[in-house]
């Protein structure tokens, strides 16, 4: 009979193997896909918590983000201290939030007042939430895109849901400022804005004969399609480059998500995933090589989920994030190394309730990480285990590959 003593030699001789052989084993398991790690930011029964989240990492790339709470109607921010979420309401009667960052990090998000059907906004001073209106002339402000300039003055691209109009706003330091940009044709949609490198606003957006992209040029508004037909341009995201060319993901009815870029005289247009109903939510980041990065859904009703393409230069990769079922309204950030995050809501299907959740990569490879979780523990020791138990031969390292 084997004493307690050798059975405990045995199972650290195990988990020794396993560690030594670790590296091989992920490596034939995928050598290509990142590991995810995905969190529940924000949870609530019946309250629908994570709505139309927007993330953004500031100068120590720790996330932040804003959602709304579907049942109470109440805006909250959530950002990570370096070991968990600080979570807070930062106002009620509110909807669609954007949010940016300061160059103190500090939070500036714009949202649509559901009570009064205007636009607000709201920024932290260091010390306590400040409340602005910005543009309370008929219902206008659902589905807003903010974004600061140089100066951290706030810019926000919206719907008037009255006019069919594309509006925007600036701070001029003393008040708003308030502009059409396109008259009388836009969806009501969400628009995304950006700025080039002189401060100049862009904006791409859903019209009836698709895909537009609009750019201040310093007096006024110039206004383009970039990708024509109905049905097409839905939840469109916006990137400028380095060298001012604008990036732009969105959605084509019968298609799935697709991808358009300016090469600096014409529009260039691709197809990235037409794998079933996909791209309906997307969003867009460019990483330190201009190189583009989506976060979008794959459609199939209670089974929808999260994916990631990027583009490698030659051909896009595409990943699988989160399956769990019924994930929605991805918002991607990409951290001074180039490693996604994503932040997103999560429902049960049919019933008012749902999460907040945020997806990271592991960012290095740990030697024992057996089970990809991005942690050596017990769990790695169960699944070498079990490979060792359907070996002939537990310690041959090709047993376990």
């Amino acid at each position: 009979m084997i004493s307690a003593e050798e059975l405990r030699m045995k199972f650290v001789l195990i988990f020794l193997v396993a560690v030594f052989v670790s590296t091989s084993y992920a490596s034939a398991e995928n050598s290509s896909a990142h590991v995810w790690l995905t969190q529940t930011v924000d949870s609530g029964a019946n309250n629908g918590v994570g709505g139309r989240p927007s993330i953004v990492l500031d100068s120590n790339d720790k996330p932040h983000i804003s959602y709304y709470q579907y049942g109470a109607v109440r805006t909250k921010y959530a950002v990570w201290d370096g070991s968990d979420w600080s979570i807070e309401t930062v106002t009620s009667c509110a909807q669609y939030p954007s949010l940016a960052l300061d160059s103190n990090n500090r939070p500036h998000i714009s949202y649509y007042n559901y009570c009064g059907s205007y636009l607000s906004y709201a920024y932290w001073d260091g010390a306590s939430w400040n409340f602005q209106v910005v543009d309370s002339n008929g219902g206008v402000g659902k589905r807003s895109s903010l974004a600061l300039d140089s100066n951290d003055k706030s810019h926000i691209s919206y719907y008037d849901q009255t006019n069919k109009d594309l509006k925007y706003a600036y701070w001029n330091g003393s008040s708003w400022d308030i502009n059409t940009v396109d008259v009388g044709v836009v969806n009501d949609d969400r628009s995304s804005l950006a700025f080039d490198s002189n401060d100049n606003p862009r904006i791409s957006y859903r019209e009836g004969s698709g895909l537009r992209y609009a750019a201040w040029d310093g007096t006024g508004w110039t206004t383009e399609v970039v990708d024509g037909g109905s049905n097409l341009g839905q939840n469109c995201s916006l990137s400028i480059d380095g060298n001012n060319n604008p990036h732009i993901s969105y959605h084509s009815d019968g298609i799935g998500l697709k991808y358009a870029f300016w090469n600096g005289s014409s529009w260039n247009l691709q197809t990235v995933d037409s794998e079933g109903d996909v791209g309906i939510y997307t969003s867009l980041a460019l990483d330190s090589f201009g190189n583009p990065r989506i976060a979008y859904i794959y459609n199939a009703g209670s089974n929808s989920g999260i994916r990631y393409a990027s583009w490698n230069g030659l051909e896009w990769d595409i990943e699988y994030v989160d399956t769990q079922p019924a994930n929605q309204h991805p918002s991607l950030a990409l951290d001074s190394n180039d490693f996604p995050h994503i932040c997103y809501y999560n429902y049960n299907y049919g019933n008012p309730t749902g999460s907040l959740r945020h997806a990271s990569v592991c960012k290095r490879t740990i030697v024992g990480d057996l089970n990809r979780d991005c942690y050596v523990d017990f769990r790695d020791f169960a699944v070498f285990a079990a490979d060792w138990l359907d070996c002939a031969n537990a310690f041959d390292a090709d047993c376990v590959e």
